[in-house]
């Protein structure tokens, strides 16, 4: 749903995108934008670039500069090199967004980083076609990470870099796009050339407690030694097995579920959990009920969590 504020920007309230495509893709369209910012909220489009790829080739292209209603600043116009007399004369979203939708049709989008580019084409297309971009889609920087881990960054600059593509990212879509397309195909026939199964790389690997082990093995003792933590809902500011690893790391033990054994309980701030009953998950009711039994459990804050790791550390 968009709501439409000031009559100016759409503001997105959901988007029901497609699906991420584990295999390779040998027909699809890949794209960049370049915008005013970074937010499809209050940012707009100031140029897209589209090319039609079937089987290695080129055949097809759509390509536009946009007028947004708002006039660039200098940083966009430095980094892109597009400034506002560049688009006086060009068409506003508005008269595009219908040409761009019918290019994209129902083809399986690529573009680096694509989730950033698939929003503000979503939140375009639902509020002046009133209608949804479904598309499935690929992440040129997943799937450069699930091949090349090693590497130490995967900005576009840097994946063509290494993968040695003739077009160079410039901060411009056509030239972004072309070299998303070259660097995917390189990267397809790497994992064909070198016996890899290319959706293996996509099949996400569980981690459990079992699978955390201290990467300080000859740390002093800390307070927290043999202390077991369990964790409840999404944390704020970090992955759960980055919390685990905090653990591990002071001395301490993780498990899965609330026992006898626990000591301390983390809730997550932004929500309790995705099998949240009555208003509070299953752990922390378990914890609550063992606290009333006389168990000396306590249950913490994350943010609290993050104050007990900070004074172990310092003891």
């Amino acid at each position: 749903m968009i709501i439409q504020i000031g009559g100016e920007k759409p503001v997105a309230t959901g988007r029901k995108k497609g699906v991420f495509v584990t295999e390779p893709v040998d027909e699809y369209i890949v794209f960049d934008l370049e915008t005013t910012g970074l937010s499809p909220e209050y940012d707009e489009i100031i140029e897209f670039s589209g090319f039609h790829i079937k089987d290695g080739y080129v055949i097809d292209e759509y390509s536009t500069l946009i007028k947004p209603l708002n006039p660039i600043d200098s940083f966009i116009s430095e980094l892109t090199g597009i400034t506002n007399e560049m688009l006086e004369c060009k068409p506003m979203l508005v008269d595009v967004i219908q040409p761009i939708y019918s290019f994209l049709d129902q083809h399986v989008l690529i573009g680096h980083n694509v989730h950033f580019d698939l929003n503000f084409i979503y939140d375009a297309v639902e509020y002046f076609l009133q209608k949804e971009l479904s598309n499935d889609f690929v992440d040129l920087l997943r799937v450069s990470r699930k091949m090349h881990p090693e590497w130490k960054s995967h900005t576009l600059s840097i994946i063509a870099d290494q993968l040695s593509t003739s077009v160079q990212p410039t901060h411009r879509a056509g030239n972004d796009a072309l070299a998303t397309y070259q660097a995917y195909e390189k990267i397809k026939k790497l994992a064909i050339s070198n016996g890899i199964n290319y959706r293996a790389l996509f099949v996400p690997k569980v981690i459990s407690v079992n699978d955390i082990m201290t990467s300080k093995p000859n740390s002093e003792p800390s307070s927290l030694s043999g202390v077991e933590f369990v964790f409840t809902g999404k944390l704020e500011r970090m992955e759960r097995v980055a919390a685990w690893q905090l653990v591990v790391d002071n001395g301490g033990k993780i498990a899965e579920g609330v026992t006898k054994s626990t000591n301390y309980l983390v809730l997550g701030n932004l929500d309790y959990s995705t099998q949240i009953k009555n208003g509070k998950s299953n752990k922390l009711k378990k914890a609550e009920d063992l606290i009333l039994k006389g168990q000396d459990l306590r249950i913490l804050s994350e943010d609290v969590f993050y104050d007990l790791i900070q004074w172990s550390a310092k003891r």
